[in-house]
């Protein structure tokens, strides 16, 4: 793995950085090489023709083996565009697939903002007398999110101690939604940022499936976000060219989510 910074030409102050890796034994360089996405970081507003050599440069370095996953738009709007000019100019194979996020100036009209099935499914649930912990621990938020991967037979990326090691670099946020004093879902989340907090893993056991905790464990998180003055939370990825996944993107804009591009490019 490496970081590496890029200046204006003749001059000595950096314009932008980035982190790349690569597995053993491959040609490839991947930004991001473990996380959700890469790209760059500038300290300034950059041009596109900045934006566009450095890419230039950066594939010199890589032997011209690099593979890009930007962020969605709303995390930097005017670099990522140019990003993705870049690397298409720079003939890039490109893939796109849709993001979620909620931006919480929409909590106050949580119901409103909701699909008739959610709101449906959110007003019966809020009878059910949840209870909400934002300060959980994260072997239980991780307990839960474990089982509702078992049991929906889908594979769960990161060990506990994986995310124990991450919390020592990101702060993290354990989030359990308690029913008759059980853990039936959770939320474990990411504050990438003083604006920006990215849910990574989220769901519910299958035993309280048709009690709809995932209405109001939505309706939690985003109200707790919007309480420690995020203005977006990252839902994350809904489709992909490999696994598209429309059902997961029509649940998310159902709880009022709004879609956004993921792009990856790559020159292999």
């Amino acid at each position: 793995m490496r970081h590496l910074a890029f200046y204006s030409p003749g001059g000595n102050k950096a314009l932008a950085g980035i982190i790349v890796g690569r597995r053993d034994g491959e040609e490839l360089w991947r930004s991001p090489f473990s996380a959700p996405f890469g790209g760059l970081d500038s300290v300034r507003p950059l041009r596109i023709e900045e934006v566009t050599a450095i890419y230039r440069a950066l594939l010199g370095h890589c032997g011209g083996h690099l593979s890009v996953t930007l962020p969605p738009e709303f995390y930097a709007p005017s670099l990522t565009a140019h990003q993705i000019y870049a690397v298409k100019a720079l003939g890039f194979d490109m893939s796109v697939w849709l993001n979620h996020s909620y931006p919480t100036s929409r909590f106050a009209s949580f119901e409103a903002v909701l699909g008739d099935t959610a709101r449906k499914h959110f007003r019966r649930a809020s009878r059910e007398g949840y209870e909400f912990d934002a300060y959980a621990s994260l072997e239980e938020a991780y307990s839960v999110i474990s089982r509702n991967r078992r049991e929906r037979g889908y594979p769960l990326a990161m060990s506990l101690d994986e995310l124990r090691q991450t919390s020592a670099l990101i702060p993290q946020h354990y989030l359990v939604l308690r029913l008759d004093g059980e853990a039936v879902a959770a939320a474990i989340c990411y504050r990438l940022s003083g604006r920006v907090m990215q849910i990574i893993y989220w769901g519910h056991v299958a035993d309280c499936r048709g009690q709809y905790p995932m209405s109001v464990l939505a309706h939690e998180v985003f109200g707790f976000a919007l309480s420690q003055g995020y203005d977006t939370v990252d839902i994350g990825p809904s489709t992909s060219p490999e696994a598209p996944n429309e059902s997961l993107a029509a649940f998310k804009e159902s709880l009022g989510a709004v879609a956004s591009l993921k792009v990856a490019g790559g020159r292999f």
